[in-house]
Parts: structure tokens; sequence; C-alpha cells
């Protein structure tokens, strides 16, 4: 099945043409195959991995196997078995600050705060969230909207309306 299209995957779709550079492309088709997990198309998903797999088997790249770890928890949540998620994502985390990888830090730590919200546990997503918040850019939006997200969840949870409101609108 065809994936509808968005303005999101019409950027990844003209970054991916873009791409000189294998890794770069590597990258993009990543966070490609991210999307379509997200919106429900894991099939499509995992064949993307399976191909970036094959292309990285010889000479892997930091950046390329971290951008696999996400999707594959990704695949894993979206598939209902949220707890192998998990595993992955903090996979993700790890290899991502071992490789000093600022951005996939920021947002494995961003979605690991969802995670741990998903799950009840506050501890986790309050350690992350804070990770995620310290670590992304300004214009790192993926990771500040999913911790922004996170944030506004846990106060709109605790009944507190009027310390979520702020968040949602950043994440908007």
């Amino acid at each position: 099945m065809k994936p509808p299209p968005s303005p999101m995957m019409a950027r990844l779709d003209a970054a991916l043409a873009a791409s000189r550079h294998p890794v770069d492309a590597a990258c993009v088709r990543a966070e490609r195959a991210g999307l379509l997990a997200r919106q429900g198309h894991l099939d499509e998903a995992n064949a993307e991995l399976q191909i970036l797999r094959g292309d990285f088997a010889q000479r892997p790249a930091a950046v390329v196997t971290v951008w696999i770890c996400v999707v594959e928890a990704w695949i894993e949540q979206y598939s209902g078995r949220p707890s192998l998620g998990r595993d992955k994502m903090r996979r993700a985390q790890a290899l991502s600050a071992a490789a000093r990888l600022k951005p996939l830090q920021a947002l494995s730590a961003a979605w690991l705060a969802h995670l741990g919200y998903m799950q009840d546990d506050f501890d986790d997503m309050a350690k992350y969230l804070a990770l995620a918040l310290q670590l992304a850019e300004p214009d790192h939006h993926a990771a500040r909207a999913r911790a922004a997200l996170v944030a506004a969840s846990g106060y709109h949870w605790a009944n507190r309306l009027d310390l979520a409101q702020p968040w949602y609108t950043r994440a908007r």
C-alpha cells in the first residue's frame, strides 16, 4: 500500500534526491522509514531497513547504525511491542551518546521520555525529557516537539492544564 502524501514525506523525498554522499542518503532513507513506521506502514519500513542494513553491513557508519536503532524502536512501538521498542531506543540513546551524535541523542532522549510516559515510568520520563531539552538545538524541531508533547501530556495527566498549555503550544 502506498503511503499517503504528506509535507514531511515530500521534504524527505526531496532531501533524498539531493543527497550526494551515501551516508547522508542513508540517514534520510532511515528517517523516511521512520515516518513510514509511525504512519503504520510497517512492512515498507522494514523493507527500507533491510536495504540499509545490507548497504552498510561491510562498512558500518555510526550515524546510520543509530538511525536503524531508532527506526527499529518505532517499528516495535507501533507493532504493539512497547517494551522491545523502549529497549531499542535505549540502544540508540547509548550509541548516539558514545558516538557524540548530539541530534540523534536528543531525538532518542525525547522518544525515551515519550515511552517512559506511555509505560507510566515517570522517573525515566523526567530524566529523558530533561536530557532531550538540554541537548536539542533550537531548530531541532523533531526532538523539541516530541519533548514538549511529553511535558504537556505529563502535566495534563497530573491535572495541571495550566502548566500543560504552554507545552502544548511549544509542541505545535
